[in-house]
């Protein structure tokens, strides 16, 4: 594993197979881990906790790249959890620390931003990687799993000392209402430093697909309606969304009942009413002056991710300027009793500035990074931003584009990989006597 402090988040996570098909195999040992789970904490949160989303809505607080903001999220994530007076320490991790605290191990691919270290009175002790702290989403995703196994020891679902590459973790942590966010970090194409070929980074014991299964197996508990499935599957990404679709659509076609009842589950009038996000969203302690000083806003947040380039005529900024500066100094005059303008030579001279300076910055172009909340301003030759150290992959007009074309580029990315997996896997079939597959792959030549 590269431990250059330098690197991208997607830079350590190697190029990974990825799975041919949308399905979670045999799920029978997926509903035995989630019964007893179930045996041993309860069947209420299963079916009325919150399910979390990485968004606004359920994680309110300013995020700032800091040690600071990545504990009020793993305060939430209690809170989500249900683990009331429990309260977190969350421990920066180097890439070259010996400490206790340091990476456990992880399967090639994992990229582990945070893990759990242990409980202490009251508290539960998790370590992150201050690489990772640039990248939200995994952090939010590591978090959240970090979380579930404390959970899962503490209801002695796993042993103190057990891996955090336990499947029961995977499954705690959909049971607790994190299987959105968790499911979308089990796979994830991202930019690999210096362009390339995008690589593939995952999250997790099980495998997206199975994660995908049992999110359809919570949401066919819930009885969501078609039309709550597919807003649910809208907040998942593309392949996962493909995945938790069909089973869901699968799962339909079965007998909830024997489902739940296999679960452990009574009958669903006896359930508790489901969690309102807003019961569960208390106001969380203000950061000490030390914790604010090393959230770092913006900076270096899109590491190993894609911006754009936004490149544009200046005569729109310069416009504004000269329309600013034109009411600036009429208001100026205004004030100034002694001095007498007349308001129709101020009228011709506030035209003909403000017109000059639109057509000068006509002549000029601006580059700025495509993210709204960095919108640094990039040189010709950068090829990452110098602010949010996202890797430069294009350019378009307008930041409204960035969506779109983030999205292009991420299928194109994905495209290389089944490319290139293609080529090794036709090389490595020719050299086992199969000569009729060499060449596979290689039609983008």
């Amino acid at each position: 594993m590269d431990l250059d402090p330098n690197a991208s988040v997607a830079a350590v996570a190697p190029l990974v197979s990825r799975p041919p098909n949308a399905s979670a195999g045999d799920p029978s040992r997926l509903v035995d881990g989630l019964a007893q789970i179930v045996a041993q904490a309860g069947y209420e949160r299963l079916v009325c906790a919150v399910l979390v989303l990485a968004d606004p809505s359920h994680f309110p607080d300013r995020w700032q790249g800091g040690p600071a903001s990545a504990t009020r999220v793993a305060l939430r994530l209690v809170h989500y959890a249900g683990l009331e007076g429990m309260d977190v320490e969350v421990q920066t991790v180097d890439a070259d620390s010996t400490s206790p605290t340091s990476r456990p191990e992880v399967r090639p691919g994992e990229a582990l931003a945070a893990w759990f270290v242990g409980l202490e009175p009251g508290k539960i002790v998790l370590a992150i990687d201050r690489r990772a702290l640039g990248d939200p989403l995994l952090v939010v995703a590591s978090l959240a799993r970090a979380i579930a196994q404390a959970f899962a020891v503490i209801y002695n679902i796993v042993k103190r000392d057990g891996e955090p590459k336990n499947e029961l973790v995977d499954l705690c942590a959909a049971y607790l209402g994190f299987g959105v966010v968790t499911t979308n970090a089990a796979l994830r194409y991202l930019n690999s430093s210096g362009g390339g070929v995008a690589r593939v980074q995952n999250l997790g014991a099980l495998r997206w697909q199975e994660q995908c299964y049992v999110l359809a197996v919570i949401a066919q508990l819930r009885r969501l309606s078609k039309n709550d499935v597919e807003t649910l599957g809208r907040c998942l990404s593309r392949e996962q969304q493909e995945s938790f679709r069909e089973q869901s659509a699968e799962l339909r076609q079965q007998d909830g009942d024997a489902l739940a009842s296999r679960l452990g589950l009574p009958a669903a009038r006896y359930w508790p009413a489901p969690v309102d996000v807003g019961a569960v969203l208390k106001p969380l302690p203000a950061p000490k002056e030390n914790e604010a000083a090393l959230d770092r806003g913006i900076v270096g947040q899109n590491r190993g991710k894609p911006v754009f380039r936004v490149e544009r005529r200046m005569g729109l900024r310069m416009f504004k300027i000269g329309l600013g500066a034109s009411f600036a100094a009429g208001m100026l005059l205004r004030l100034d009793s002694t001095t007498h303008v007349d308001p129709s030579a101020m009228a011709v001279c506030t035209f003909a500035g403000v017109v000059g300076l639109t057509v000068l910055g006509a002549l000029f172009k601006e580059s700025r990074c495509s993210d709204g909340k960095c919108d640094a301003k990039l040189k010709a030759d950068e090829r990452m931003c110098p602010r949010c150290a996202g890797e430069i992959v294009g350019v378009i007009a307008h930041p409204k584009e960035r969506l779109a074309a983030e999205e292009k580029w991420l299928a194109a990315q994905r495209e290389k990989v089944q490319a290139s997996e293609s080529l090794v896997s036709g090389e490595v079939s020719a050299q086992d006597g199969v000569p009729e597959l060499r060449g596979v792959g290689t039609a983008t030549t």
